[in-house]
């Protein structure tokens, strides 16, 4: 029995020694975990304060270490869940936002574009950025030197000014000059166009072809049919001022031979003067038997010349008389008569008179003539008188002295 109680004994001290042992591990173990728990807290709130820094999320302040301490064991799945429902945001944004960069690489035809995995990939997303932002920094180059040079275009053949950063920011009003000059310079063109076409029917040129691949032959065709009517029409010149000195040497001679006429007529008016003398004398013939025919231009045919107002312009000051170049007076000659040109020219004086010539007929007033044609006369409407009718007779004053 006392053998028994001895093993006993010791078997109990074995233990406690083993309980004390393994009570000191597990103080140990327990020492560790409390400080891994507290490190886990302290990175978790680093990780959460890193995400809320440049996300805009604010769960770090409700994941302290303080907040994580194993002492709150209780609350940790429900604050370990804003961790998980922040990094989920994080990453649906990186999502979106890698899709973004993708969409706008390849709306700026970036070359070599990675895909949706390489863009969200850590090692391999900084490239395609990279790649990305280089394209869109090429296209916003592009797009500046186009608007640079089309506002360059615009001044040289448009004749506008035209502002290049407006046009980068797509300003309606600066687009709009554009478009509105464009469309002036278009139908200027088609007036053109319709305009050469005219002047290539005129100058017998068949129907032009104004395409942009045809403009210039059109224009040279034109020109050509223009330049040789332009010949024809200097070498009808030509021929015309030969004609016109022909025709002023027919002038010269025609005046030559009717001085002569005229000479020549005077002698034979003589002639039949002294005949009608001579038959008077030797009672041939009663003197008032043998009438001497008047002359062109000559007083007495003047005298008998009688016209009528046929028009009286007030607004413009002048009346049309119903004599000139062709106008023939009647003389008559025992049973026959002839009619002969009382030779009416510009700058002779006539008078305008109401009534008739040898009835008492009222004076009117004294015109002179200016412009005489074959069968009608203008006359300036003396100033000061305004009493000139429509039916007024017209007459040459016999004490007036009238040039020839």
């Amino acid at each position: 029995m006392k053998v028994t109680n001895i093993i006993l004994s010791i078997l109990i001290l074995v233990l406690a020694l083993v309980s004390a042992a393994f009570s000191y591990f597990l103080f140990e173990k327990r020492d560790s975990l409390v400080k891994g728990w507290e490190k886990l807290a302290v990175a978790i709130n680093g990780a959460s304060t890193s995400m809320d820094r440049t996300s805009g999320t604010q769960i770090a302040k409700s994941l302290t270490p303080a907040e994580l301490s194993h002492e709150k064991y209780a609350e940790l799945d429900a604050k370990l869940a804003k961790l998980a429902s922040q990094t989920r945001q994080i990453i649906a944004e990186r999502d979106e936002m890698a899709e973004a960069l993708r969409r706008i690489g390849m709306a700026v035809d970036v070359k070599n574009l990675g895909s949706d995995a390489e863009f969200r990939g850590v090692a391999t997303y900084r490239t395609n950025v990279d790649n990305v932002t280089r394209g869109v920094s090429k296209a916003v180059q592009k797009r500046d030197l186009l608007c640079r040079e089309l506002a360059k275009l615009a001044g040289r053949t448009l004749n506008i000014t035209v502002n290049p950063k407006a046009l980068a920011e797509c300003d309606q009003a600066e687009l709009g000059k554009i478009v509105s000059a464009l469309n002036l310079a278009r139908n200027r063109r088609r007036t053109y166009e319709s305009t050469l076409r005219t002047i290539g029917s005129h100058a017998n040129v068949s129907s032009s072809d104004f395409s942009d691949s045809n403009y210039s032959r059109s224009a040279e065709r034109i020109s050509a049919g223009v330049a040789k009517v332009r010949r024809d029409v200097e070498s009808a010149n030509n021929a015309l001022d030969n004609v016109r000195r022909e025709l002023v040497g027919a002038k010269a001679e025609i005046r030559r031979r009717q001085s002569e006429i005229e000479k020549l007529n005077k002698r034979v008016d003589d002639l039949n003067y002294d005949v009608n003398k001579y038959k008077v004398a030797l009672g041939v013939a009663k003197e008032d038997a043998a009438p001497i025919p008047w002359r062109p231009g000559s007083p007495e045919v003047r005298a008998n010349t009688v016209g009528e107002v046929v028009k009286v312009d007030n607004n413009y000051g002048y009346i049309a008389i119903n004599l000139g170049k062709n106008t023939l007076v009647t003389q008559a000659l025992g049973e026959k008569s002839i009619t002969v040109n009382p030779m009416i020219v510009s700058g002779m004086e006539m008078v305008v008179a109401r009534g008739k010539l040898n009835e008492g007929a009222e004076f009117v007033a004294r015109v002179k003539l200016d412009e005489v044609g074959d069968e009608c006369t203008t006359a300036n409407i003396p100033a000061g008188s305004n009493r000139i009718k429509v039916g007024d007779i017209v007459y040459f004053d016999n004490n007036v002295q009238q040039k020839k």
